[in-house]
C-alpha cells in the first residue's frame, strides 16, 4: 500500500477504507488490526454520524460489493479538510497495524482489479487468473477487449 502526502483524498481515503473492512472481515488478523480499524471506524461515526458507520458496517459486510463501496464513496465526499485532518492519525495507526499483520496483508492483498479507462483505441488485456473481484469502468470510443477472466471464489486462493 503505498501513501503520500495526499493520503487524505478522498480517493486515498477510500482505498484505506475498503483495506480496513476487507482486513477486518478476515478470520485471523490481530488485536491491533482490529482496535486500529475500530478506532477509524469510531472516527468516522463522529465525523459523519450514522450514515458514515452504516456505510463502513456494509462494507465490512461485503468488501467487494460495489453498492457497499458506493455509500462510502458518498459520505466520504462530503469530507470538510478538518475532518481529514482529524482522520489522519487513526488512518495512519491503520496503515501501521496492517503493516504487521501477515493475515491483514494477505486479505487486502487477493487478486482485486480495478480498471477506469477512457479507451480511444484498442485496448487489451488477457489471461487473468485468481481474480477475486472486478470493478471496470470503460469508456471507449473503439474496441476494448477483456479476455479469459479465471475468477477464484472469496477466501480461497486462485489457482
Amino acid at each position: 500500500m503505498i501513501v503520500d502526502v495526499s493520503f487524505l483524498s478522498p480517493a486515498n481515503l477510500q482505498t484505506l477504507l475498503e483495506a480496513g473492512a476487507a482486513a477486518v472481515a478476515t478470520a485471523g488478523i490481530g488485536e491491533m488490526t482490529k482496535d486500529a480499524y475500530a478506532a477509524v471506524k469510531a472516527k468516522m461515526r463522529d465525523i459523519f454520524g450514522k450514515s458514515g458507520e452504516r456505510a463502513l458496517t456494509a462494507l465490512e459486510a461485503a468488501p467487494t460489493s460495489e453498492t457497499a463501496r458506493q455509500q462510502v464513496s458518498t459520505v466520504i465526499a462530503t469530507i470538510e479538510p478538518d475532518d481529514r485532518e482529524d482522520l489522519r492519525p487513526v488512518l495512519e495507526a491503520l496503515i501501521t497495524a496492517i503493516k504487521r499483520d501477515a493475515a491483514a496483508q494477505v486479505a487486502i492483498e487477493r487478486a482485486q482489479i480495478r480498471m477506469d479507462l477512457d479507451v480511444g483505441r484498442t485496448a487489451n488485456i488477457e489471461d487473468l487468473e485468481g481474480v477475486e473481484s472486478i470493478d471496470l469502468r470503460a469508456k471507449t470510443g473503439e474496441d476494448f477487449n477483456f479476455k479469459r477472466v479465471s475468477m477464484s471464489k472469496r477466501g480461497e486462493p486462485g489457482k
